[in-house]
């Protein structure tokens, strides 16, 4: 009889455990979008550091992406990469907005070369088309690019 009751018990504090623990998880989850809407780039990835460690954790290519858009927007390209890479260590192959979103952190920090390596090795992975959403990221980011190069020349030019 006792130990039917430890075991219902137990059973409970299992029940209550998960439960707290799906709490936690989506509590966390949304404290790091809202950093990221915040552009808190250094708690963001405190966060993100310590959900990938959790237990729960099954690698979540959107919220990679959404990392990888974060560090990009904000030229920590290296940190974009670790996370980029972090998805081909677990086995996990990009998708268009994963290339898509590394091509931006590329060219927001003036890495013409890397972002067209990039692209390069986003068409030649299977099935991976660049979409409308990838072109406009590589047009509108080259234009810049261009404008930023012709306005060095013209400030360099007396007048």
């Amino acid at each position: 009889m006792a130990a039917a009751v430890l075991l219902t018990r137990s059973g409970r504090e299992e029940a209550r455990a998960a439960m707290i623990g799906e709490i936690w998880k989506s509590d966390l989850l949304n404290a790091l979008v809202e950093l990221k809407r915040q552009n808190e780039v250094d708690l963001a990835l405190k966060v993100f550091e310590y959900v990938c460690e959790e237990e729960w954790y099954d690698t979540d290519l959107a919220l990679r992406c959404d990392m990888i858009q974060l560090l990009g927007k904000n030229k920590m390209v290296a940190l974009a990469e670790v996370v980029f890479s972090g998805l081909l260590k677990e086995g996990i192959e990009p998708d268009t907005r994963a290339y898509a979103e590394m091509l931006g952190a590329y060219l927001r920090a003036d890495m013409i070369e890397k972002a067209m390596q990039t692209y390069e090795k986003m068409k030649a992975a299977g099935g991976r088309t660049p979409n409308e959403f990838t072109m406009m990221i590589l047009i509108r980011n080259l234009e810049k690019a261009r404008e930023k190069k012709d306005g060095r020349v013209r400030e360099e030019r007396p007048c």
